[in-house]
């Protein structure tokens, strides 16, 4: 049996392709460091957008985040639209929303023939 590596060789060792691979994923830790600091920093700006609305609220409605919440507002949970409509209901009834005698959940009637005047195909 012959050896696989020959300690007294002259040829010299080709390490390109363990220095491309190395390279490679050195170049992809580093993207995904990068990815990670860019979701961190939107997830900051997010939370400073949310809390800057927040302020605006409060502010606007003349009550702080406690009442808001003894109101029925979670302000930190996960939207449920139907909790917010149901809430919404109860707090600013049927004369907010406009249920008098309008037919609110109708589709608009057009008339082609207006829409069809004013169309100008090319």
């Amino acid at each position: 049996m012959y050896a696989r590596t020959i300690e007294t060789s002259v040829r010299r060792k080709d390490e390109r392709r363990k220095k491309q691979r190395e390279a490679r994923a050195q170049r992809q830790e580093e993207e995904k460091l990068r990815k990670k600091e860019e979701i961190k920093r939107l997830k900051h700006l997010k939370r400073q957008e949310i809390a800057s609305k927040l302020e605006q609220i409060t502010s606007l409605s003349g009550a702080d985040a406690e009442q808001l919440r003894s109101l029925g507002f979670d302000l930190e949970g996960e939207f449920d639209p139907a909790q917010h409509d149901a809430l919404s209901e109860r707090l600013f009834g049927e004369a907010f929303y406009g249920a008098d005698g309008e037919d609110v959940g109708k589709k608009p009637v057009f008339n082609d023939e207006e829409d069809m005047a004013m169309c100008v195909c090319v």
